[in-house]
Formats: structure tokens, sequence, C-alpha cells
């Protein structure tokens, strides 16, 4: 096994802290880790304790003692670690500090080229272009994901080894000073800057200020990348790096640049770019059109050119290039599985992170991977396929099937219920696909290996309609509603309504993997649903009906009570089912502080505390309740005042005739956002937590999660004179071409959207709707859409079409217009990074 450190006292010498449990202070590290969700049984790793924003590490310490890990790095000592047996416990001040001392000590242990790449886009997709460029003459080592941060660049250093001779890191930045540490752990010898957006604008009074701080990565560097367009960046350049022995590489359309850009020409699957170098023209055909693929691209081919490559062989090279899908697509598959496509990149890193997905559902027993060679890592075969089979026994998955020659060649590296094929052409004819039944299944395989024909054969099959479902902006959601509360409050996330049409089950999964404290559903089935699926967190129910109420103690749900009818309903139900529950049953009760809709009021308070302690063996109050009417509405501010003054004085007497402390809170999205006093001992967000922002002050905030995308399936063309759709209701008055698209009114897209009240977005363009939706089709214009083909890809709503004015056109809110596309549209995860 490769180490790291020889020996945990390296590691303590490095970051000047200080035993305080020590069972053996030569056990060598090989792998340090900060996050407590996804790690194996190792006795050499050392787990070091991070104290964010959103999450301190130290409370998970014994989470991660229970997963067999015994060697810490900790700025806090909760009180369990006492119990800790056999363990290696260090403690330090600061343990971010610590981890970046730590990295920084690795890092010069090594001797090698080493490329850092930073900008305010783009810097991932540069990294991974010039790892497909540079692999066939480089073992290169890169940031996993898009570790970039204070934690994550220390990560990235520590996959070196000394098998690798070259290196590309990613670092960005969010505030001012953190760079120069950046600089420290990476010690670049050449850099790359991108450009310089509008991220984190908050933070710096301006462009300027943040480029300056962005190149301080580079003042150690022998040579810096950049574009010469980009005049921030430009100026920032020539003012603050006046080191003569650092070569500055430019590019850009003026006769100053080091690569002039000539011409840029949009021909068939591409771009043509000519540019000038040392008065000779030169070009490269990049397979990629958008401006963004494009400006990356040629960082590359500055990069390469840099490095005294001949332009034929990046000009060869480039042409090859794949694009660069960063993401993990979920999506339902036959006999009950769930398959996840992650068949876009091709390493062991991304391997880890995929298998880290897989771990997070609980509710599959079989497991399984479906990998192909991995290329281009830089290891020989045996090297490789051994690491592969150390991480395949140590993460607990059910069945491997290995895909290619070096995989097949090296089949004895596993265990002997490992299947191996020589091709993916091979598995195709011979594997058993019947086999595959109730689990869920991970593709991963190089390009090459054509692993989209084992997807089709796997998928369930639904039509063209899909609601993708982006769990990274859901990510950035929680992390948002987070930062505004103080650390010990409480969340509680509403999924009732397949939560709010995004799917609950999934949703669910990730709001457990980051830890939210509660969930809420509707009806008692919908907690079933959770359960079955293996969510283990507290679930609440809003409308407990009589007949589920044994459901409801079968699968630890509980009840909200919201009159004296439902808590005698309860009773009545723990009575007749009492031998077969696990008392105390938990409650929620609810108080109605305005809303008038459901809730006790102050005159029935009395007789429901009399139940209660009549029944306090039995029966737990959990938490008591409100729900504000016009929390979004500022005009309306006084009223949601005095509901929260009505609720806190309901609660705290409540409490107090109680005789034990109980959860309070009232705050939903919007309250949540714009009463900060009002967020108690826990918060419930419900639209916020998708995207909406019903106050309209935090839209920049928050990110729509879900996209609906549909297909074309035919395009016609039209002659003057004739009509489109049911009851003729689209007149052509001149010729137009028109696009048929896989959704209508069935699927949630309502015939109020037709005859021009919405357009899709198809090719960087809209195109009305023209005609009545239909029940599973409608039509759009597309006369004006150059290039549009049978088979592309239809925006309904999402990035390009706003859901706050999709909703508008449907003369509705967010809530419904998520709420009422269809389950028969199929929902597909995608978690990027």
């Amino acid at each position: 096994m490769n180490y790291l450190f020889s020996s945990i006292n390296e590691i303590l010498k490095i970051c000047n802290a200080e035993f305080v449990a020590e069972t053996n202070v030569a056990t060598p590290i090989s792998q340090i880790v900060t996050d407590s969700r996804h790690i194996a049984k190792n006795e050499n790793m050392l787990f070091v304790a991070i104290k964010g924003l959103n999450h301190n590490g130290h409370d998970f310490l014994k989470e991660v003692y229970e997963k067999g890990i015994r060697n810490f790095l900790v700025s806090e000592l909760p009180a369990e670690t006492k119990d800790f047996k056999n363990c290696n416990i260090l403690k330090t001040t600061d343990t971010i500090k610590a981890l970046q001392e730590i990295a920084t000590a690795y890092r010069n242990k090594f001797d090698i080229p080493v490329l850092a790449i930073t900008g305010s886009n783009g810097k991932t997709m540069v990294k991974e272009w010039l790892y497909q460029l540079l692999s066939n003459d480089y073992n290169i080592v890169r940031s996993p994901k898009s570790y970039n941060s204070q934690i994550g660049v220390p990560l990235s250093i520590f996959n070196l080894s000394s098998s690798n001779n070259f290196a590309i890191f990613e670092a960005g930045i969010s505030l001012r000073g953190e760079m120069e540490k950046l600089e420290k752990i990476i010690s670049p010898t050449a850099g790359i800057i991108t450009n310089v957006g509008t991220a984190h604008d908050e933070n710096f009074s301006n462009h300027i200020e943040k480029a300056n701080e962005k190149i301080k990565l580079f003042k150690n560097c022998k040579k810096i990348i950049y574009c010469q367009d980009h005049d921030v960046i430009h100026n920032s350049i020539k003012a603050n790096i006046t080191n003569k022995d650092i070569e500055l590489f430019s590019w850009g359309h003026s006769e100053s640049a080091w690569l002039k850009i000539i011409k840029e020409e949009t021909i068939e699957n591409g771009t043509k770019i000519t540019a000038c170098r040392n008065n000779e023209n030169i070009d490269i055909l990049i397979p990629f059109t958008d401006k963004a693929s494009i400006e990356d691209i040629i960082h590359c081919w500055t990069f390469l050119l840099s490095e005294k490559y001949d332009n034929n062989l990046i000009k060869s090279r480039i042409k090859n290039l794949s694009s660069i899908e960063m993401r993990l697509d979920v999506k339902e598959g036959k006999s009950k599985c769930t398959i996840i496509n992650d068949s876009y990149n091709s390493d062991i890193n991304s391997l880890s992170i995929a298998i880290d997905f897989l771990e997070k559902n609980k509710a599959y027993k079989r497991k399984t991977i479906i990998l192909s060679d991995i290329l281009q890592s830089g290891k020989n075969s045996e090297e490789i396929t051994s690491e592969i089979a150390r991480m395949i026994e140590k993460r607990g998955i059910s069945r491997f099937i290995g895909i290619g020659e070096n995989l097949f060649a090296n089949s004895n590296k596993f265990n002997d219920k490992a299947i191996f094929f020589k091709t993916t052409y091979d598995f195709l004819n011979n594997f058993d696909f019947s086999s595959f039944h109730d689990e869920m299944i991970l593709l991963k395989g190089a390009r090459k290996f054509g692993f989209e024909h084992i997807s089709m054969l796997l998928e369930d099959k639904a039509h063209e309609t899909t609601l993708e479902i982006d769990l990274n902006a859901l990510t950035n959601n929680i992390n948002f509603f987070k930062s505004k509360l103080k650390p010990n409050t409480l969340t509680m996330a509403m999924i009732k309504a397949f939560a709010y049409g995004s799917g609950s089950i999934e949703i669910a999964r990730h709001l457990e993997c980051h830890r939210i404290n509660y969930l809420a559903v509707a009806y008692a089935d919908e907690g079933v649903t959770l359960r079955n699926a293996g969510i283990t967190l507290p679930i609440m129910v809003a409308s407990p009906e009589e007949n589920n109420y044994f459901l409801i103690f079968r699968y630890k749900l509980e009840p909200e009570i919201y009159s004296i009818n439902t808590i005698l309903k309860l009773i009545e139900n723990i009575e007749k089912h009492k031998a077969h529950i696990t008392f105390p049953i938990k409650i929620h009760v609810k108080f109605d502080s305005g809303m008038h809709r459901l809730g006790f009021t102050e005159k029935n308070t009395d007789e429901l505390l009399k139940i209660l302690k009549k029944y306090e063996d039995k029966i737990k109050v959990a938490s008591t309740f409100s729900h504000f009417t016009s929390s979004d509405d500022a005009n309306e501010t006084e009223y949601s005042e005095i509901q929260l003054n009505r609720f806190n004085n309901f609660a705290t007497s409540f409490e107090k005739n109680l005789g034990y402390k109980i959860i309070k809170h009232i705050a939903n999205s919007a309250g949540t956002l714009r009463f900060p006093e009002a967020h108690l001992d826990m918060i419930r967000l419900g639209i916020g937590l998708y995207g909406i922002d019903t106050t309209n002050i935090f839209s920049k905030d928050l990110i729509p999660i879900a996209t609906l995308k549909s297909k074309i399936l035919q395009i016609k063309y039209i002659a003057s004179g004739e009509t489109v759709g049911y009851s003729r209701k689209a007149y052509s008055d001149k010729p137009r071409k028109t696009a048929t698209i896989a959704i209508g009114y069935a699927d949630g897209f309502l015939r109020i959207m037709g005859n021009g009240n919405w357009s899709v977005f198809i090719n960087g363009k809209k195109a009305p709707i023209i005609g009545n939706v239909c029940m599973d089709m409608c039509i759009a214009d597309v006369t004006e859409i150059e290039n549009i083909k049978e088979g592309d890809t239809v925006e309904i709503f999402g990035e390009n079409n706003s859901i706050y004015e999709y909703a508008k056109a449907m003369n509705t809110i967010p809530y419904e217009a998520l709420t009422s596309i269809s389950e028969r549209v199929k929902r597909i995860y995608i978690q990027k990074d």
C-alpha cells in the first residue's frame, strides 16, 4: 500500500498539533478525508474534522468512529470521544489551517511540473481537455471534480503519487486573502487564468480587485497563459507580474498577443480557428461551436504551443476532443432497477465519486457496477486493476462486471463473483440481462466502449419528455438557507406532492445526505414510500387519515395533530394496535395563529393538555408549529408579526404546561428569509428548496432545480393557407416550418399554453407554440430556426425559459406549475462534479 505519510507522528509535527489520545504514533497514513458520509473502514485513514459554515465535522466523530476510522485531527473534543478505544487523536487550534499545512508538506515531496488553473468560469473544462490532450505523453494527476476551494485543493494534492510526472490543479477563491494560501499549497510551475466574471462579486469591490487576487496564484510560476482580450486580466498581469523570468503567453485579437486570433469560422461539426504565430498562420478545428468551449480550447491550444508542441499534432488531438459531461444521470430501469449513467468520465477518481453516489442510496441491497477499462491512467494495467479491485471490495458492491482487455487479463485481482468480457459486444451478446432486477446499476465506461448500447437495454422506456432535476442546485439552495440560520436551528424539508413534482425518493435521499433534520409529507402513504426506499430521517405526516394509523405506527411516522378529534382518533388507534406499537408515539401539534385552516386555538388547549397528560407514557409531543398566511408579502408584514407573537405566546405556555422541551417552528421558506426572529428551533422549507423565491428578494441566490425538456418528433413544411392542429386554430398566411413536440396536456403542459401563449427554446432561439395543445403533443413554429432536425432537444422551461414566466403564462404560481407535471414524465436526476 502507498502511504502519504510514514507515520501520524510526522503529521503532528507538520501542523504543530498535540496528541490527546494515542495508540500507535507510528501508524502510517494512506488517506486523508473530511467528509464523514462516504468513507470505508481503513485503519490508515485520517479523518480531519472541519468546522464550516453549514456543518461541523466534530458533530460526526462518533459516526466516523463507528465506521472503523481510528485516526482523527480535531480542534474540539466532544464528550463521546472519551469512549473511543485504540485511537490516535490529534488536536490543533484550526483544522483547516492544519489540513493546508499537511498538504503543503506533501506537495513539497514532489518535483514535477504543476499547472494551476484559476478563473471565474471554465476551470474544470480547461483541466479536463488538457488532460485529454496531454495524457498520451504524461502520467497526469488532476483535481477530482471541481475541488478548488480552501479544503478542496489540499484534498486534490493528496492524490499525487510517485508515478505522476505532471499535475493539473484548479484554484478558486471567494474572499480576499485566499489565493496566497492556495499558491503555497499548489506551488505551480505554470498557470492559466480563464476569465474574471460575476461569481463572488459581493466579496470584492470590483473585478480589478478580484483579478489582482487571482493573479497571486502565479507569483512563482515560470509562465502564464491568458486571453489578452480580457482587459481586466491583461492589465492586472502587467501591473502585478513584474518578475521578468515569468513568461507571458497571451492569445487574443490584438496585434500584441503572443497568439493572434485572425478568424473564427463556423463549419460543419465545429469551428475553425485561424491564428498567427511568429508571422505564420496556423489553424485548428474545434469540434464545438459555443463561445465558452471555443475560449476554453484556445487556452489549451496556447498552453500546448508554449510547450513547443507541433501544431499539426495539436490540431489532430483537438479535432478528436470529447465533450466533458460532468454529471451523473439517474434513470429508472427495467425490473425495478435504477440506472446511474456515468459513461462520460473514465478515471479512478471519478469512479470513487460515482461509488459515493451509489452508496448514498439505501433502498437497494443489490448494487452492481459495470466498468470499462480505465484508459490513459498513466499506470500499468496490473496496477490500475489492483486499485479498482481494492475499491470494489471495500465499498460493499454486490456484483462487478468488467469490460475491456485490461480488466479481462487481470480478472484474478477480483473475487470469484466478478464477471469479465473483452468487449462491450461480447457482454451484449452473452450476458443474461434477465438477471438484473431490484438493484442499482452504475454504468461507467470510456466513450470508445459504447456503453450507451448497454444503457438502452437497461433503461425503462418512456416517452421523450423528461424533467431534469439538478441536485447541485438543490445543494446550493440547502446551503443558502442554512447560511441564514443560527448553528443550532433545525431544518424540516417539505417533500409532499411528489416533492413539488421533483420526485420524492431521490430528493429525500439527497436531503438526508445533506443532513436535513426532518422531512414532512402530506399523507401516510408518502411516508411509507420513503421508508421503503431506505429513508431513516424523522417524517411528519401533515394529514393523517384514520385508516392509515397502523402504517404510521409500523413505519415510525409522526402525525400532525390539529384538533381534539384527531388526538382522540390517534388514541383510539393506539388502543387498537398497542400490541404492535413501539412507544412513545411522537406527534406534532398545530396551532392556528391566523390561517384559520387547521389547528388548535387557546380555547381547546386545556382539553388537549389533559389528554396528553393522561397518555404521557404513550404520546410525546415532538414539536408545536403554526403557519404564516402571507410571509412573502411585504404589505402583510404587520399581520405576519401578529401571527408570530400569537404563536410564541401559545408555544411558551404549551411547553411550560407539558413540562418538557419541544421544538417550535413557524417559518416557511419566505418566512425564513424575511423574518429571522421567526426561525425559533426549526424552519420548514418548501418551495424555496426547489429554487423558487416567492419574496422576489433572493432570486439570484436560489437556483431552480427543475428543467422540463422534450424532443422534436417531426418537422413539417406548411404551405400558405394551411392550418395546424385541432380546430384549425393556427392559420398560415405564408409558408412556414413547424416542429411537432412530444409533450401535451397529459404531461402537465396545459392547453392554455397553445396559440402563441408560450414559446419553447430550441437551438438557441424561442419558438412559439401554435394551435391547440394536444393530449400528448404540441406544435411549434420553427421557421426562423436554422440547423434544426428531428430528435433535437426542446426546453419547455429551465435555464432559458423561466419557471416564473412559465407559471405566469399558465395564470398560476410556480407551486402549481411544478406539481402539475404528470408522473408519466420521466424524472432524471443530475449531479455534476
